[in-house]
């Protein structure tokens, strides 16, 4: 996924001011026997709600341009709906308002909130909604969200997808992993009754009690 941004000075010595911002995405499939993994560029705006977006879109005070991408596992189902409905949860949280027209799911998520707040209720608003209407659906997706709210960048992920910011030829990382790994992450998943084991190739790895991708040791 690619998000640049066009900056103009406003006066000599002045601070630059964003412009615009140029979003793309792209996705690859590669060796494997098919494709699990999704993205999103959207446009999110109080009166017209959620747009698909590529290209330029300038930074007026009322628009949200927003971005995702979705590392799918053991199938494509929660990628490909977090992709479809996560942009539309992300408006809800921010506006209080559900998009006209949309074929989104209804279900009750926060309103009114800031930006880094919207994420994450945006986030957690499609997790229940997708266990609670597609429960026997075993796949599972990571996520890594940027949103850019006038000259504001922010950015949330959950699992281990990364977020990074390039700029004058330097990477900087914004995102920390969600891994077994990480001693935090650890105990989250220990204390909601998750487990944690090694699997064939030597790699840690989180699963679900009773996991059958565990059980035919992917």
């Amino acid at each position: 996924m690619y998000s640049g941004s066009f900056y103009t000075m406003q006066a000599a010595n002045s601070a630059p001011v964003l412009r615009a911002v140029y979003m793309a995405g792209a996705a690859a499939q590669g060796a494997r026997s098919r494709m699990e993994d999704t993205h999103f560029t959207a446009l999110l705006h109080p009166e017209h709600g959620v747009q698909p977006m590529h290209g330029a879109v300038g930074t007026q005070a009322a628009t949200v341009a927003a971005a995702a991408v979705f590392d799918g596992h053991a199938g494509s189902g929660t990628a490909e709906q977090a992709a479809r409905h996560t942009p539309h949860f992300l408006h809800a949280a921010l506006t209080g308002q559900h998009s006209s027209g949309s074929k989104g799911p209804e279900a009750a998520c926060p309103a009114g909130l800031q930006p880094s707040a919207a994420l994450s209720a945006s986030l957690q608003c499609f997790d229940s909604w997708w266990a609670r209407k597609h429960g026997d659906d075993r796949s599972g997706s990571t996520a890594v969200m940027g949103l850019v709210a006038g000259d504001d960048l922010y950015v949330a992920n959950t699992g281990d997808s990364v977020a990074l910011l390039a700029r004058g030829g330097r990477s900087q990382r914004l995102s920390v992993d969600h891994r077994a790994d990480n001693a935090a992450e650890l105990m989250r998943v220990l204390s909601a009754g998750g487990e944690v084991d090694y699997d064939r190739y030597g790699t840690l790895r989180v699963y679900r009690p009773n996991d059958m991708e565990r059980t035919n040791g992917a």
